[in-house]
């Protein structure tokens, strides 16, 4: 999805539910599921 320039995003989001980072491409964010609920 990010490789289309149609959609113009930079980097994606990518929700986990461990610390752990899930992906090697810096353009990839993770985030685990214990912090996005703690930003509500």
């Amino acid at each position: 999805m990010l490789e289309k320039t149609v959609h113009g995003a930079r980097f994606g989001l990518l929700v986990t539910l461990s610390d752990d980072p899930a992906s090697d491409d810096p353009r990839i964010v993770s985030l685990p599921l214990s912090t996005l609920l703690l930003l509500r």
